[in-house]
């Protein structure tokens, strides 16, 4: 979504839920997130994502609430993996070790415990058609 623009994120929308039969699962990035507002300050290409977050989301789905039941998660408070580990500007090397492995999953279970889940660094929506038996 971060990459396009609310009209066209409305009419990939709409087209999404055209062709799926019952159900439609999608993964954000949340601009709410440090890093990953970080992220789209520094990188020209991910600009996009400081605008998005659940309310913005919950704004393109509203229309659809009559229809489908909407189921909005969040994982990931802090990926600092994702900046460490990144193959461009990261360290990937590191990832051989186990001990880096776990201190960046304490680091997450940790932040896990501290951060809202509205800051998570991704948000996912499921949309499950309603069906009417009548």
């Amino acid at each position: 979504m971060h990459h396009l623009n609310f009209d066209d994120i409305k009419n990939i929308l709409e087209d999404a839920l055209r062709v799926s039969k019952r159900s439609l699962i999608f993964i954000e990035a949340n601009g709410q997130n440090p890093l990953i507002y970080l992220m789209g300050s520094l990188l020209k290409e991910e600009k996009g994502v400081k605008r998005i977050n659940t309310n913005v989301i919950n704004n393109f789905l509203s229309q659809y609430k009559s229809s489908y039941n909407i189921q909005i998660t969040y994982k990931q408070p802090l990926p600092l993996f994702r900046l460490l580990l990144h193959y461009s500007y990261g360290l990937p090397g590191l990832g051989n070790y186990k001990l880096v492995a776990q201190i960046l999953n304490q680091t997450e279970k940790l932040f896990s415990m501290l951060m809202p889940p509205k800051r998570s660094a991704y948000i996912i929506v499921k949309m499950e058609k309603i069906i009417n038996d009548s």
